[in-house]
């Protein structure tokens, strides 16, 4: 797979280069598709047990602690045999759901329900989705694409800090406490608290329990 390609990688090669027949392969694996995708549940599973782990362990901890930790521990699994993982991802045809990924949303989904609470089933769905694409897409990225942004864990900590943010104003305005079209009006004033997400579905806005506060010259340029 790595020195000829997913397209290239026939069965009769990966025989020869595994040194068995041709007929113990198919004993084992009817044909490519079913042995690449073994292959790639157990290159995934390897990586969901790295950021399964993270929640597992972090279960009860508020969601400003747990999403750098997911962050972290997706960036060290994706350096997991960097190159099999860039052609899995990029040249084998992509598999919806795959049971490893399953699992470990589930977690999440259970993790984010344990902290936000109450919190709809439709929310939950739209910000496990979109904390899943994300962490996925930024980390596969920043391993495989540029791996030298990740020198000085700035990045890691700009990929955590976007999430929260996301997290943090997504939650408040399905609470109501902040309106969708004051967002932008509030991020144009360069200085703005969120209400904080705190333990098991808490929220206050009191200065210790804010989750973020920004106050950056350049959030206009951002929001423009």
């Amino acid at each position: 797979m790595i020195e000829s390609g997913y397209d290239k990688a026939s069965t009769n090669c990966i025989a020869e280069q595994a040194g068995i027949s041709i007929g113990s392969l198919y004993h084992y694996f009817p044909n490519k598709e079913a042995l690449i995708t073994a292959l790639r549940d157990r290159h995934l599973n390897e990586m969901m047990t790295l950021i399964e782990s993270k929640l597992q362990e972090h279960f009860d901890q508020p969601i400003d602690v747990v999403v750098p930790e997911i962050v972290k521990a997706s960036l060290t699994a994706h350096a997991i045999n960097p190159t099999l993982h860039k052609v899995l991802h990029e040249q084998v045809p992509r598999m919806s759901g795959t049971q490893p990924e399953n699992e470990m949303n589930q977690q999440l989904r259970a993790y984010l329900a344990h902290q936000i609470n109450p919190i709809d089933a439709e929310m939950l769905d739209s910000i496990v989705f979109m904390l899943e694409r994300a962490i996925e897409s930024l980390t596969h990225a920043a391993v495989i694409d540029q791996p030298d942004l990740l020198q000085n864990g700035r990045l890691e900590h700009e990929i955590s800090q976007m999430l929260l943010l996301y997290l943090n104003v997504t939650v408040a305005q399905g609470k109501g406490v902040v309106a969708p079209d004051t967002v932008a009006d509030n991020l144009s004033r360069k200085s703005v608290a969120f209400v904080g997400i705190g333990r098991a579905g808490r929220h206050e806005t009191s200065t210790q329990n804010l989750l973020l506060v920004i106050s950056s010259p350049q959030v206009d340029s951002i929001v423009a």
